[in-house]
């Protein structure tokens, strides 16, 4: 069994500027200035709640707007469950191999983290791996 903590939801938002009032309202604060990830084509913004799992508001940017495709809600589309990972490349093996998935976008720097991976289950569900800097 791997003990990876829980670090955030990724949702899919057309607009994160229209999206923020939303989570404020919810109770929410704004966790980190808008961030622009140039190599995963979107744009993103951490919020936070007491005691309540961060969530990460994300807009695509790409030409394909293949993110925003999947969203089937005005309001958004869970994309991913996030989890911390220490040593990211040194573990992804063996994470690959406990939790039966496999490689949906191999290691990359992000620009909110150190190193980023998506991965998908056989159920198609994306778990994102982060690494902190």
């Amino acid at each position: 069994m791997l003990d990876l903590a829980f670090d955030h939801l990724g949702i899919i938002v057309k607009s994160i500027d229209k999206t923020i009032p939303l989570y404020i309202a919810l109770g929410y604060a704004i966790d980190s200035e808008v961030f622009c990830d140039e190599q995963q084509q979107m744009r993103g913004l951490f919020l936070a709640k007491s005691n309540e799992p961060r969530v990460e508001l994300i807009e695509d940017l790409s030409a394909s707007k293949a993110l925003t495709k999947m969203i089937n809600t005005p309001c958004g589309r869970i994309y991913h469950l996030a989890y911390r990972v220490p040593n990211l490349k040194e573990n992804l093996d063996e994470i690959l191999k406990k939790l039966d998935v496999r490689v949906l976008s191999p290691i990359k720097p992000g620009s909110y983290y150190k190193n980023v991976c998506f991965v998908f289950s056989q159920d198609m569900q994306i778990l994102e791996l982060v690494e902190y800097k």
